[in-house]
Parts: C-alpha cells; structure tokens; sequence
C-alpha cells in the first residue's frame, strides 16, 4: 500500500468512526486529568503512596548519571537499562517527573484508541471495540501505573503498535524496519517478549518477503545493539540483556518464595533503604564466592534449579498460586498494594471495573480468537508470554497489564465470532470456548490471591519515607512494620535494625535504648530460625 493509499484509507477510517473516536477521548480525559492533577497537588500521604520504589528510582538515579557524564554503577546488573536511556532526553532538558507522567498519562488514552483501532482492523463491530477501550480506560491499575516510573504504561502502548502493524499490509522496507525497531524496544524493555520479535520475523520470512524481513531484522536488532555499548560502557558484557534469569527463578521457586515476588527472607533477599532487590541479590552472591554478575546469576540459578528438582510438590503449589493469580480477581504488585492504595486514591474512586470482570472478557474472547482466526493467532502472543513469565517467574500486575489492551482487541474480535457463529453448525466451538473461560475463572477461585501482610506493606513505604528523607515518618513506619509482623522473622528484625539506626542518627536515645533491647532477642530469634537478617546499611 502506497503512502498516498494509506492516507486516504487512514482519513476514511477517522470519518467513519470519529464519533466513538472523539467518545474515547473525552473518557480518557475524564478519567485521566483528576488523576494527573490529584498528583501534582498530592498530600503527603499520597505521595508516599506514589514516590518510587527503590528499583524504580534507579531509573532516574542512573538516567542523571548518565547526564552527568558519571557511571551509572551497578543498579541494574540484573535489569534491562533501556528505560534508562529513553529517561536521559528528557531529564537532559531539565524536565521533571510530572512530564514523565504526562507523558505516560497521554500514552495510556492512547492505548484505548488502539483497543478500538485493532478491533475494528479485526472486523469486530464499533460497539465491542468501544466496549474493550472502556474497559481499558476504567480498569483503576493502568491509570496507577502511569503515575509511576515503570514502563508499564510505555510497554502498553508499544505492544498495541506492534499488534497494528502485524495487521496492516506490510510490504514497504520502512514499515518493516518501524516494525522491527518496535519489536527491538520492547524486548530491550522486557526481554521475554523478545518472542515478538522474533515471531514476526519468522512469519516474514515464511511468506519469502525477504527483503523486508532484513529490513525488519535490521530495526529489531538497532535498539538492542545500543543496549550491548551501553552495558558495555558501563563494564558489563556487550550483551542487551542482563543477568536476571537465576534471581528471578528463585524469587517464584524457593523455601519462602510466594510466587509474587521479593522477599525471600530465608535467602536474605529483602530489600532496605539503600539497597533494590538486584542489588541485595549481588551482595549475597558476592558473599558466597560470586564475583561478576554472570557468577551471580550462576549462584542463584543453581538455588533456583535445585529446588524445583528437589520440591516437586511444593513446585506444582507454587505455579497454581501463580496461576491463580494470572486469572485472579485482585490485582497484585509486591512494592503496591494496589487495592488499598487504589482505595485510598480519591483521583482513582471513579475507576470501578473490577479485575474479574475484565479477566471474564478476555477468557470469553481470547478463545473463540484462537479457534475462529487462524490469520491472526499471532496477536495472542503477547498474553502468552506475561502468563509463561508469570508461571516460570514471578506474577505481578505490571508484568501482565501491557498485554491487555491488544489482548481487549482480541477478545472483542472473539466475542464477535462467537456472537456470530452462535446460530450457525459452529456453535459447538462457541460453547467449548466459553465452558474453557469459565474454567479459567475457576483458578481465581481456587488459588486466590492473598493480601500483602501488613508488616511487608508498612516496611515497604518506610523505605519510600526514608528515600523521601521524612526519617521521623519512616522511623514510624518502621516501628509499625516491626510490631506487624512474627518475632523472629527476617522483615521483624530488619524494621527493627532500620529503625535503632534511625534513632541513632537523630539522638533519639529512648528509642536506641529501646530498639537495641527489643533487637537483641529478634536476631536470636532469626539466628535459631536459620533466617538471614541483613546488616543495618550506613548511617543517615
């Protein structure tokens, strides 16, 4: 299809669709800027809610690093730096977070005109294509996330252009290359999904495009190629990818693991202050001998290895549990507790739809795709890999949310074969399909996803206080998550090492006095356990 072809068919499809388009938009409006501005004008207690995570705030330490022309160090041995370097442009202009978030805020309307955009592409009717992109819209998570420095909502957005174009005619070398260089961002984001890339080439290549498919080869492997100079820059390998795959394994297959991520208190991978969960985890590896990061990932590799070939039980519980959250009715992230900081969002109250309501739509819809459009199966990817991540790793709602909008997309082209092939010979499949969904549903029920426990939730945002250097709120909250949580236990003494040495830095000697006599019996405790309670990191 020529440029000029394109254009015209492109300014048809707004004309034919320009009221559900301009309908999109206001909703998205609607329900993004209370959100935006809620932030910008945030009390303290939602900013603790949003300030970020200790892995999340790297990005931004590294990207100003980088700016600065210093070494961004070791904070992301174990994670893909790519977010990093689409961090420098903006930071290199003097911008601030907010228009990070604004940024991600647009991203994710975005993401709802594609739902609709894809839809249609897939001949759904403009009712279910609206219906997914308002499911999109009010599914309160994805609005979270975009207030965050994670590339969730940036994620989101790539995979649904990555979607359209696998949909679209395809000979031009320049969209073939767009769709390799998008591929090639979105594994330097989040490696696993690498198999988009690689997909798209191999279908390519079997329809004896060659010439694009080099085009598409070139563009895959640009983004990646500058991430090997960068980790090479930074005194790593010249490889894109790091070397997470053993600490990832053995946070979703250990003793103590629950499969949704850190702590693994028994390892002694829980985070503190100063230190992510990569960073802990390249400590304790260089304690036992690991001295690069290839070594680390070894160490904790064979951690990981040895316990699922030693616990076949214990394995088969760990994946339903992860299953069961995949399929769940409770979002779930370890560093948020997603429910009640959603709840305690006044910006969010709006945003109603249910996780299982949005998880019934996609298993009535994906399956009745996967039967009735052998064309575009390919489109299921992305959802496939989230759920073997999910499985073979950890589960977290921001592994799993940039698949959902293509995965909308999908699921509304799904329904309308079934709604259409209910009256026909076919409906047989329709009733399969649909008797398969509800199974899905059943994981929910039967594995269900628990609550973070109140120790880990208070320990988790005193570490947000202290890198926000409010040392008397995160000295508080530290307290909190020490009286939460069993005596003995790692996270107990770890609060309670964090907050003797918080006391310590502010002469706060009642509390030092107190603290030291309450710590004493905690590490005897964690000592007759066999838990491995951290060092208290320096001084303030």
């Amino acid at each position: 299809m020529s440029f000029k072809t394109r254009k015209q068919s492109d300014a048809t499809f707004i004309k034919n669709n320009l009221i559900w388009l301009v309908i999109i938009l206001v909703l998205g409006l609607l329900t993004r800027v209370p959100h935006l501005l809620s932030f910008i004008s945030s009390s303290s207690e939602t900013a603790l809610t949003y300030f970020p995570t200790l892995a999340a705030s790297r990005f931004e330490q590294c990207a100003r690093a980088l700016i600065d022309g210093t070494c961004s160090g070791d904070a992301f041995s174990y994670a893909s730096p790519l977010y990093i370097l689409l961090l420098v442009p903006l930071y290199a202009l003097g911008v601030s977070n907010i228009i990070v978030f604004l940024l991600q805020t647009i991203m994710g309307i975005a993401s709802a005109f594609f739902v609709y955009i894809i839809s249609i592409k897939l001949k759904a009717s403009r009712i279910l294509a609206f219906s997914g992109a308002i499911i999109w819209l009010f599914y309160a998570p994805a609005a979270f996330y975009e207030m965050t420095l994670l590339p969730v909502t940036l994620l989101s957005l790539l995979i649904s252009v990555w979607a359209l174009q696998e949909i679209i005619p395809k000979d031009a070398k320049v969209n073939s290359f767009a769709r390799g260089f998008i591929s090639g961002l979105i594994t330097g984001l989040r490696p696993p999904f690498i198999l988009l890339g690689l997909f798209s080439l191999i279908r390519s290549i079997k329809r004896k495009q060659y010439s694009s498919s080099l085009f598409l080869l070139t563009g895959f492997i640009l983004p990646l190629l500058v991430l090997c100079f960068y980790h090479s820059s930074q005194g790593g390998g010249f490889t894109p990818f790091a070397s997470s795959t053993g600490l990832n394994l053995v946070l979703g297959h250990a003793d103590g693991a629950s499969g949704y991520g850190p702590p693994v208190a028994e390892y002694g991978l829980i985070e503190n202050p100063t230190e992510d969960i990569h960073q802990v985890a390249a400590r304790v590896a260089f304690e036992n001998g690991a001295n690069t990061p290839s070594e680390a990932n070894s160490f904790w590799m064979q951690k990981a290895t040895s316990w699922i070939l030693s616990n076949p039980e214990k394995e088969l519980k760990l994946v339903g549990a992860k299953l069961g959250a995949f399929f769940g009715y409770r979002p779930f992230d370890t560093y948020f507790d997603l429910e009640r900081d959603i709840e305690s969002d006044k910006s969010l109250k709006h945003l109603l739809l249910p996780r299982y309501l949005l998880i019934a739509f996609i298993a009535a819809g994906t399956i009745p795709f996967l039967i009735y459009n052998k064309e575009n199966r390919i489109l299921v990817l992305p959802v496939l890999i989230a759920l073997a991540a999910s499985l073979g790793f950890v589960h977290s709602e921001r592994y799993w949310l940039p698949t959902v909008p293509v995965t909308l997309a999908v699921s509304v082209s799904g329904l309308q074969f079934f709604f259409k092939n209910l009256k026909t010979p076919e409906r047989k499949k329709s009733i399969t399909a649909i008797f398969l969904a509800i199974i899905l549903m059943i994981t929910g029920l039967l594995w269900p996803v628990p609550e973070i426990p109140e120790g880990q939730y208070l320990y988790n945002r005193a570490v947000k206080a202290y890198n926000m250097r409010n040392y008397i709120l995160a000295l508080t909250l530290f307290e909190e998550s020490a009286e939460a949580t069993p005596p003995g236990t790692t996270i107990s003494v770890h609060a309670r090492m964090e907050a003797l040495r918080i006391s310590q830095a502010l002469n706060l000697q009642d509390r030092v006095l107190l603290h030291s006599q309450i710590l004493q019996r905690e590490i005897e405790r964690a000592d007759s356990s066999n838990c491995l309670p951290i060092s208290p990191t320096e001084t303030i």
